[in-house]
């Protein structure tokens, strides 16, 4: 099991405070269970799925620390099988896919289970944010994603480029939110040249490469340049790679996308929530499976804007609503 890691601000009049979303955690678990059921759009124009954040039992002896899930009901139904036989047959009641979260409120830190179809950042943003009973003050919870160290900055001008790798997804495209700037520059065209023939042949997904192979000079780091425009964080981003060979002879993959960011793993031999949450909050707690870097993070960052969350002295005031306008609606 894969983990993601965040920093969990929670905005005022859009600056940040050092409010810890505990108390939220705590409120929601504490709601009847249609009023923490709620429909969640996925993205802009986008269908909508209802998202729950079931009340389970959580024992730790640390104050600071909550671990909960947050699932997505799947629109699908979920067929049972068997090895030995032909018998298949729909499992009664609606199938619910949960992601496992931790959150430290010492360090305003949120670890989310990375899975493919499981709880994004955004939702969680989404989820929290409809219980917010905003008047003349506005409240927002935003979720930070850590970067690790390896990157493209580690490209010096000694490095010699040996291949630069994007791979696509077309109906995701969209140049003005792939590139961090304006969308325009002769990747971009490129790109866009391979977009509209994705689109219009129905490809789902596009590739585009430049090799040196056995060219004996040094591919220019201008292309560096452009690749570096690229938000990593953009789901249009399938996957892309840089391979470069450095000063001292050795050879490297840098990756554009996941691995630019913190991770780290757990083997998890089952699936329920109280194995699950003890399994996670032991080895936090008593293992250091947590990097110190992870904690630190923000502190050892001062130059990002949400680190200004330390410098602020905002009182919480944060009004809850019973039941948000996107609480489920039984259809009796």
């Amino acid at each position: 099991m894969k983990f993601s890691f965040y920093n969990a601000i929670i905005y005022k009049n859009g600056e940040p405070t050092n409010i810890d979303i505990s108390p939220i955690i705590d409120y929601i678990r504490n709601q009847p269970t249609i009023n923490r059921t709620l429909k969640i759009e996925k993205g802009q124009q986008q269908d909508a799925d209802y998202y729950s954040m079931p009340t389970m039992k959580f024992d730790n002896k640390y104050p600071s620390e909550r671990c909960f899930w947050l699932g997505k009901f799947l629109d699908s139904a979920i067929l049972e099988a068997s090895f030995e036989t032909d018998s298949i047959k729909e499992l009664e009641g609606n199938a619910y896919l949960p992601s496992i979260i931790f959150y430290d409120e010492d360090y305003h830190l949120l670890v989310l289970e990375s899975a493919m179809h499981g709880v994004t950042a955004k939702i969680i943003e989404r989820f929290f944010n409809a219980f917010f009973d905003n008047g003349t003050e506005n409240y927002a919870l935003r979720l930070f994603r850590q970067r690790s160290q390896k990157g493209l900055s580690l490209i010096q001008p000694s490095t010699e480029i040996l291949s630069v790798k994007l791979s696509i997804k077309t109906n995701e495209y969209d140049d003005q939110t792939l590139f961090k700037q304006n969308g325009n520059g002769l990747l971009v065209d490129l790109l866009n040249k391979y977009y509209a023939i994705s689109q219009q042949e129905e490809v789902p997904e596009f590739s585009l490469e430049f090799n040196k192979k056995n060219y004996s000079g040094n591919i220019k780091h201008g292309l560096i340049d452009m690749v570096k425009r690229i938000n990593a964080d953009d789901p249009a981003l399938a996957r892309g790679q840089v391979n470069v060979r450095y000063a001292n002879g050795e050879k490297d993959t840098i990756p554009l996308n996941n691995d630019l960011f913190m991770t780290n793993e757990m083997v998890m031999k089952n699936n329920g929530f109280d194995y699950l949450s003890v399994r996670l909050t032991n080895q936090i707690n008593y293992q250091n499976w947590i990097q110190p870097d992870c904690k630190l993070y923000l502190t050892r960052r001062r130059q990002l804007p949400e680190s200004n969350y330390m410098n602020s002295n905002i009182v919480d005031g944060i009004s809850y609503k019973a039941k948000p306008d996107e609480a489920y609606v039984p259809k009796n």
